[in-house]
């Protein structure tokens, strides 16, 4: 149920461009100055409305990437009866480690 949730939330960022008439920029490292913690800032907010522009940077990339596979294919993988029968201790570290990188994300 956690996936349900999640995933969406994390692809909403992209809602505006998908259903409206928004373009999608994304900021390279040049528009972006770095912070810690891997923090980036942003020339335009998320959605910027007077010019119909939704900005995406690096870490959204990487989130929506990341979240993806996360909960489309590890996690469902881990509670999988086949993979759990032959790899047991595996699907249970795999599930541990991908609890920690959400948590941590």
């Amino acid at each position: 149920t956690l996936a349900l949730s999640t995933v969406p939330h994390v692809w909403s960022v992209l809602f505006p461009a998908f259903f409206s008439s928004y373009s999608l920029r994304f900021l390279t490292v040049h528009d972006t100055e770095a912070r810690i913690p891997l923090s980036e800032t942003k020339p335009c907010t998320e959605m910027d409305t007077a010019n119909n522009t939704v900005c995406i940077n690096s870490d959204d990339l990487g989130r929506l990437i990341g979240m993806t596979i996360m909960f489309c294919i590890v996690i469902p993988i881990t509670v999988s009866k086949t993979f759990r029968r032959f790899r047991y201790s595996l699907a249970w570290k795999l599930h541990v480690l991908m609890g920690f990188l959400y948590t941590v994300d």
